[in-house]
């Protein structure tokens, strides 16, 4: 079918310009065509959506959408060139559209976007599964290594929850990166997309920002410990249940709250562009006060150590603190880098500079785990010393054993 044939079933242009040339109060997508349909006037930030036309013999539920961005612009997915950008993936998930319309661009178009996609989620998937690997062998070091009593101190024990944190949101990215492989991956691409089960893919975009929060929570809850452990010198073991609250508890109340909002102001499913809409600030603002907290903590911390430079000579727990907060710090700074970056890539429009972003930040955030493992745990001060001091141990004992063998010679 040409595009010809396909107009005695769709909207004319003409239509939409005599409909809707009306002025509006605020900032809207203008009054569009997309060669098929007819979009009306829509606020920016939501997505409109209409019932599939007639010419598609599509299912009665099925529908089209078209996303209207912040600054007024409708948005330009690639995929969907061929139809004026509009997503009428639900219109035609039952036929190959290649065949059937005279639309070669998007073919195109969707042969471009798996050629960049799909080295870009085997890139992740791959860092993620060694982020994993790292984060299960640092938690395997914290329980064999370390005595008991350490393992009962606060700090030990809002590390490991750090750890489990990480290794939680690595574990909803490796899931979510998996099922986007599949479909790239998958022969029929209309009837087996991620999209066709909203409440998992819904699941999915809760649990990561759930994760992703947590995270930030428990790293400014180990830098509020090494503060107050700078003040004192000494390892605490008291706090940790007010700890375990703040860190588990206080993030759902700010994604609960992004996740209803989103959910009653986008009624399409799986809330394509859920991170480019309004409401994400429900949850960015909230990881950003955390990062302002943490750096008052380290700053505060800094300060403390600073004041007690004598004491670094004296006192090995201040040297502990010292080193402790020094790996925090480096951590901390990695993770600000990476929330920034996040930022500036869903707010970039060039295509080149997107597709730029997209690569670093993957790189950067699904390496999470590694930068990690690296220095909170193969560089802390106690497992450091202990694997010192089993080294010096087994020495000593093979040197002794030997000497035993030459006096028996």
């Amino acid at each position: 079918m040409s595009k010809n044939d396909m107009e005695k079933y769709v909207t004319p242009l003409e239509h939409c310009e005599r409909g809707y040339n009306q002025s509006l109060n605020g900032k809207y997508c203008n009054a569009t065509w997309d060669g098929i349909t007819c979009w009306s006037p829509t606020p920016n930030g939501q997505t409109a959506s209409q019932k599939c036309p007639l010419v598609f013999s599509a299912d009665e539920g099925s529908r089209v959408y078209k996303s209207c961005r912040e600054d007024g612009q409708w948005a330009t997915p690639a995929l969907w060139k061929g139809f004026g950008h509009s997503d009428y993936s639900e219109c035609v998930r039952h036929i190959n559209i290649e065949d059937h319309f005279d639309i070669p661009s998007t073919k195109d178009n969707a042969a471009v976007a798996v050629t960049v996609m799909l080295p870009a989620d085997i890139v992740d998937i791959t860092l993620l599964s060694i982020s994993f690997v790292f984060i299960i062998f640092s938690l395997l070091a914290f329980r064999f290594v370390l005595p008991k009593s350490l393992r009962q101190a606060t700090q030990y024990k809002v590390l490991n929850n750090l750890f489990v944190a990480v290794l939680i949101d690595v574990i909803i990215k490796m899931v979510d990166v998996s099922l986007l492989l599949l479909d790239s991956l998958s022969k029929d691409k209309y009837n087996q997309r991620i999209s066709n089960t909203p409440y998992l893919c819904e699941a999915i975009i809760i649990f990561k920002k759930y994760t992703e929060t947590v995270t930030h929570m428990w790293l400014l809850l180990e830098l509020h410990y090494l503060q107050l452990a700078t003040k004192s010198g000494r390892l605490c073991i008291t706090g940790y249940m007010t700890y375990c609250t703040v860190g588990w508890g206080l993030p759902a109340v700010p994604i609960t709250v992004w996740a209803v909002t989103l959910s009653l102001g986008n009624k399409v499913r799986c809330w394509p562009g859920a991170d480019s809409m309004t409401t994400i600030w429900i949850a960015e603002i909230t990881k950003l006060i955390i990062m302002l907290f943490a750096a008052g903590f380290v700053a505060l911390a800094i300060w403390r150590l600073f004041n007690n430079l004598e004491m670094l000579t004296r006192n090995c727990c201040f040297r502990r603190n010292r080193e402790n907060l020094t790996t925090s710090t480096i951590f901390y700074v990695f993770t600000l880098i990476s929330f920034i970056l996040g930022i500036v890539y869903r707010h970039i429009k060039s295509d080149r500079q997107s597709l730029l972003f997209s690569i670093v930040v993957i790189i950067i955030s699904s390496s999470n785990g590694v930068i990690l493992s690296l220095l909170l745990c193969m560089l802390n001060w106690d497992i450091r010393r202990r694997l010192k001091k089993k080294v010096r141990r087994q020495s000593h004992q093979e040197l002794v054993r030997g000497l035993a063998d030459e006096n028996e010679l």
